[in-house]
């Protein structure tokens, strides 16, 4: 009963392991994450792609999102 509901809760030291927590989590993936896995994908499939303008659009702030898209 325990495990179960620190597995549940996700505490420290629940006993799941970090990666299945963090794969099966519902929150999105840091800009830097999304931009490494896009990188990878370029280089498997050797594509020439500059990610100067997606990490340009991953790091910009919510409040800058919006204001985009209103004036668009």
């Amino acid at each position: 009963k325990e495990f179960i509901s620190a597995a549940t809760e996700l505490r420290p030291d629940c006993g799941v392991n970090r990666q299945l927590i963090e794969l099966l989590s519902v929150r999105a993936p840091s800009a830097e994450k999304k931009l490494n896995l896009l990188k990878d994908i370029a280089a498997e499939h050797d594509l020439d792609w500059d990610p100067a303008t997606a990490e340009t659009e991953f790091l910009k702030k919510h409040e800058d999102l919006l204001v985009s898209i209103i004036l668009q």
